[in-house]
């Protein structure tokens, strides 16, 4: 959705987010889309989504802590 701006504002660095995450996890037909994706991106782009999805893994790994 992000990725084409479906009901939501289009966010390169978001789609790609989510897509690396869903990859992470195993969800085998995610790496092709986040691979498309980020084939679309700037550097910029990418790194913001890379940094978006580390932030996410981390407040996650700190909710299971608490």
């Amino acid at each position: 959705m992000y990725a084409n701006g479906e009901g939501v504002p289009k966010d390169f660095a978001v789609a790609y987010m989510w897509a690396n995450l869903a990859s992470v996890r195993g969800v085998r037909h995610r790496v092709k889309f986040r691979d498309t994706v980020k084939a679309a991106m700037t550097k910029e782009q990418l790194a913001e989504g890379q940094k978006l999805a580390a932030e996410w893994l981390e407040r996650k790994a700190k909710e299971k802590e608490e």
